[in-house]
């Protein structure tokens, strides 16, 4: 096994790309508490609000596409029905 690997059990992940096998041998409950945690930085609560900003800004453009997609569908079945 490769040094870099040493602490881990050895399976079938050591030879071949094998991410459950890794898992199934390797995992260990966290019996801790979040102590070991800090508080976030202000570089990471300024990502926070770009992504939530980001969020807000996307949701409010997939609802546009979404009514337009609706009122495209709408439009068609009423030219098929013959109201249009």
């Amino acid at each position: 096994m490769k040094e870099q690997w040493n602490g881990f059990n050895e399976g079938a992940w050591t030879k071949e790309i094998n991410v459950e096998d890794f898992i199934k041998r390797n995992y260990k409950k966290y019996e801790g508490d979040e102590s070991f945690l800090s508080l976030p930085t202000e570089k990471t609560k300024k990502a926070g609000r770009e992504q939530q900003s980001d969020k807000t800004e996307k949701s409010g453009s997939m609802g546009k596409v979404f009514a337009a997609g609706i009122g495209i569908v709408l439009c068609t079945l009423l030219v098929l029905i013959g109201v249009f």
